[in-house]
């Protein structure tokens, strides 16, 4: 397992590349001693970047999460998978499709977006499972294309038939963060009372109500 890391140290102001960390070797550092210090100056990471990086791997089995308190100054509720839940989602009042990068023909629309995952209808999926996927840019050009690795957390199947699911994103490399940033940005517009104010264009056109 590898978990990609972009939020990373830039070197003299340069935008910083994904940090690819070996969950395995990850491992064998923390159990060798590292401290969290060493382990940020090693792999080029914020605290926050680190935090993430060890979530994965307590989440992967890799690791387990009273261990890496054990051995690391962090407290066990910093590292919990399910505290990701509690970043804020916006629903999307637009239609946006997502497509599995690998089989086309898969697709849904996007449901809902917070920092850390994508909801998705439309598109069946089994927990557990690892995608890559593809989200079309918008008609307005307000965000490109852009394509993320995401891991299934939670499906389900509504009475009408139509699947939804919840994803975390695993891997994403800058480029394509940065379109997630803007269309990330474009719904909390969407979704805010004040829209209309700040941004009077594309979201109205195509609201749905």
């Amino acid at each position: 397992m590898g978990v990609a890391m972009n939020d990373v140290i830039p070197k003299g102001g340069a935008l910083p590349r994904a940090t690819v960390i070996k969950a395995s070797q990850i491992v064998k550092e923390i159990r060798s001693g590292l401290n969290d210090s060493q382990l940020r100056e090693r792999y080029r990471l914020t605290r926050r970047g680190l935090r993430w990086a060890l979530m994965m791997i307590v989440s992967s089995g890799a690791i387990s999460l009273n261990e890496i308190c054990d051995r690391l100054s962090w407290e066990s509720e910093e590292l919990r998978l399910d505290r990701i839940r509690q970043s804020k989602r916006n629903k999307l009042n637009f239609e946006v499709t997502i497509h599995d990068f690998q089989h086309p023909h898969l697709r849904g629309t996007i449901r809902d977006v917070s920092e850390t995952g994508i909801g998705i209808r439309g598109m069946k999926s089994t927990v557990g499972e690892n995608r890559t996927m593809l989200v079309s840019a918008d008609e307005f050009g307000e965000f490109a294309t852009f394509i993320l690795e995401a891991t299934c957390r939670w499906s389900a199947k509504a009475p009408d038939g139509d699947y939804a699911a919840g994803f975390e994103i695993s891997n994403i490399s800058v480029g394509n963060a940065l379109e997630f940033r803007l269309f990330k940005r474009l719904v909390e517009l969407a979704d805010s009372p004040l829209r209309n104010r700040f941004y009077p264009g594309p979201v109205r056109q195509y609201h749905r109500h």
